[in-house]
């Protein structure tokens, strides 16, 4: 073998060599690297697997508090389901239900403690029949008050029967006398405001300003009687809402009343609301003008006389006259 022949195979075994411990290092580190990942992998499966477990607890903890919760208003219900009670009948001529929810209707109350009493509390609200004049059915059986509605068993969809009526009211017959009277003063009313019309139309017109004038006093004439009217509803002292209704019809009154004297003195020319608005001092300064104005012409009117009686004389009633006014003078 020639000594080339020697040397590339050498290298060739060299390269083989180096070849191979690349391998074997390569292989080493794969497998160091697999493990490691496997390790890794495990602790994350470990973290991931007890926060789900966490999780799981709490999410099962949150279904038994819920169910818990919930299983209170389930309790109520069977203790007490929902039922009705009728009364009365509406304008088809049927029987009115009112439905009645212990959840709803008696919220914050314990169900074992709700009595037949609430209940006609509860019912006095809805029909407007107190308590006292209620009379509650159930299977046929009259319902003390002091029973407990769990006690009666009640099933589901039931039906109560009240009887009962609302009493009568004892204000009743003056309001109905009270009406009567505002009603009175509505009719004057629209009259008076009709003819407020008519004067703003036609209010220079002499004779319809003078027509108008009569009617409006005519008015407060019929606002008069009708206030006397008010007055005589004699109301006992302990109905301070009826009393209080028939003062507000008295201020009422006096409001209309005093408009339509504005009306009035719309109605009379100003010459004549002048001389009725002077002051007293003013008014009897003008009775005494009169007064001396008359006497004046009294005594105008006695001379004239005199003087017409002297012309019309007799001779001898004029002899007579001269001789009394000679003996007048001698003496």
């Amino acid at each position: 073998m020639s000594s080339f022949e020697e040397k590339f195979g050498n290298l060739v075994n060299k390269t083989v060599s180096s070849v191979e411990g690349l391998v074997n290092q390569t292989a080493d580190n794969v497998s160091e690297f697999l493990k490691g990942s496997s390790s890794k992998s495990n602790q994350s499966t470990d973290k991931i697997g007890g926060k789900m477990g966490s999780s799981t607890s709490k999410m099962s903890h949150s279904t038994t508090t819920s169910s818990s919760s919930s299983a209170a208003p389930t309790t109520a219900k069977r203790l007490i389901p929902l039922f009705s009670v009728a009364y009365g009948v509406n304008n088809a001529g049927k029987t009115v239900l009112y439905p009645i929810d212990v959840s709803r209707d008696f919220a914050g109350t314990n169900p074992d403690e709700i009595s037949v009493g609430h209940l006609q509390s509860h019912l006095a609200g809805l029909t407007s029949v107190p308590v006292e004049h209620q009379a509650l059915l159930h299977k046929g059986a009259h319902l003390q008050s002091d029973t407990t509605l769990v006690s009666l068993k009640i099933r589901e969809g039931a039906k109560m029967m009240m009887l009962g009526r609302v009493p009568p009211d004892p204000d009743q017959k003056y309001k109905k006398a009270l009406s009567a009277l505002d009603d009175e003063i509505s009719v004057v009313s629209i009259r008076v405001t009709e003819m407020e019309m008519q004067l703003e139309a036609n209010g220079q017109v002499p004779d319809t300003r003078k027509t108008l004038h009569k009617h409006f006093q005519l008015a407060n004439e019929n606002y008069l009687r009708i206030l006397m009217k008010v007055d005589a509803v004699e109301i006992p002292s302990d109905r301070t809402e009826a009393r209080q209704s028939r003062k507000a019809l008295v201020v009422k009154l006096h409001g209309q009343m005093e408009a339509v004297d504005k009306l009035v003195l719309k109605c009379v020319p100003e010459t004549t609301q002048t001389a009725a608005t002077a002051t007293p001092s003013e008014q009897q300064t003008s009775s005494d003008q009169q007064i001396s104005s008359e006497q004046t012409s009294s005594e105008q009117q006695t001379s004239s006389d005199q003087q017409t009686s002297s012309v019309h004389q007799t001779p001898e009633q004029q002899t007579s006259s001269d001789q009394q006014t000679v003996y007048s003078d001698s003496r």
